[in-house]
């Protein structure tokens, strides 16, 4: 299925999705600057939405040279939108939170530049288990507005985050299977939590959530650490700032807004840092103890020294959840292997009432989350 060097690149290939929701470009880019029923643009990326089910979904991809044809035409497709976006050479087809479709290889017939993008789309409603996607990418003298072309269902972009996707069927699976629970988008995981928050009658809880961090605030805070932030890292503060003091949404952890997080991630790295150089450790990948707080650990949620990270550093744990305790450091294995795995073992110890982190057991006590230490 490789895509040769030529002037124009195709694949068609089917590719099972985890969630009806693909980008052209892997950075991250919490606003959109215009939206549609297909497409969002998002200053140097592409948000596209393959419909409401996930699984299956037939993908093909054509970088048109000057002059050349594209493979297909409107009225094949039920839906069909385009915009310019700026691009970034080489580019990705990824699923949402950075991770490369599995089978697609880099667009390297694209440059860095102005391009227009046009989707054609079918199969996108709730009912439909055939979803098909074509996406056309050619250079651009000028940027052209959103503009939906072919109009043939009722889904848009923004119900994206605001319905539960299923699951479609296929030859090789049953209908109703339900998707390993681990590969959930960290978006579509976070939603969980708050269904599961607002079904428990955990309200006050709920509105303890502070609203997102602003892009601006964002992008400083992540440049100024000078890491190799996760894509799920940003992705987390996009989706809140952290949550009032003692609320109780993890046990024995209060999830911090993304200033404290820096400020405590410089604070305590810069205490053990007296008793060991972090560059001792520059070899050392992501998942592995060191006995000290290095500045690659991005503190997500802490109380009284026990500090839950987000480990930056390099390797194929890059991205994992541990725990810097006072007595021990980080002498413990990840917790989690992403905070999608972390937030989505979050939601289904509410929605089940099982145990989370071993012992812990949920429960509501006057509109709040409480948990039960079971050991």
């Amino acid at each position: 299925m490789d895509l040769e060097r030529k002037p124009v690149h195709r694949t068609v290939h089917t590719r099972d999705l985890y969630f009806p929701r693909i980008q052209l470009g892997d950075r991250f880019d919490p606003q959109w600057l215009a939206e549609g029923k297909i497409l969002a643009v998002c200053g140097r990326q592409v948000i596209i939405c393959t419909g409401l089910t996930f699984g299956p979904t037939d993908l093909s991809i054509q970088v048109l040279a000057d002059g050349a044809a594209p493979a297909t035409t409107v009225d094949q497709w039920e839906t069909v939108e385009e915009a310019s976006v700026w691009l970034d050479a080489p580019v990705q087809l990824v699923q949402v939170h950075g991770e490369v479709i599995e089978g697609v290889p880099e667009l390297d017939a694209v440059t860095t530049g102005l391009h227009h993008v046009r989707v054609y789309a079918r199969g996108r409603d709730r009912t439909r288990d055939d979803v098909a996607c074509h996406i056309e990418i050619e250079r651009a003298e000028a940027p052209r507005e959103l503009t939906l072309i072919a109009d043939g269902d009722n889904v848009r972009i923004r119900d994206l985050y605001s319905i539960q996707p299923r699951r479609h069927s296929d030859r090789t699976r049953h209908a109703n299977q339900k998707p390993d629970a681990a590969r959930l988008p960290l978006a579509a995981a976070w939603q969980q939590l708050v269904d599961a928050l607002s079904a428990c009658g955990a309200h006050t809880t709920l509105t303890s959530i502070a609203p997102p961090v602003s892009p601006q605030l964002l992008d400083g805070i992540r440049d100024g650490s000078g890491l190799n932030w996760p894509h799920q890292l940003a992705e987390f503060y996009a989706l809140h700032d952290g949550l009032q003091e003692w609320t109780q949404l993890l046990p024995q952890h209060d999830v911090l807004s993304i200033a404290a997080a820096d400020q405590l991630r410089r604070e305590t790295s810069a205490i053990w840092g007296e008793f060991d150089d972090p560059a001792t450790y520059e070899g050392a990948q992501a998942g592995e103890s060191t006995g000290t707080f290095l500045p690659q650990y991005f503190p997500i949620a802490e109380r009284d020294a026990y500090i839950l990270f987000c480990d930056t550093r390099p390797g194929p744990r890059h991205g994992c959840i541990s725990e810097h305790r006072r007595e021990d450091a980080d002498i413990l294995a990840p917790y989690w292997a992403s905070l999608a795995h972390m937030v989505t073992d979050l939601a289904d110890s509410i929605t089940n009432g099982t145990p989370f982190m071993t012992d812990w057991t949920p429960s509501v006590e006057e509109g709040r989350l409480v948990w039960t230490d079971q050991a």
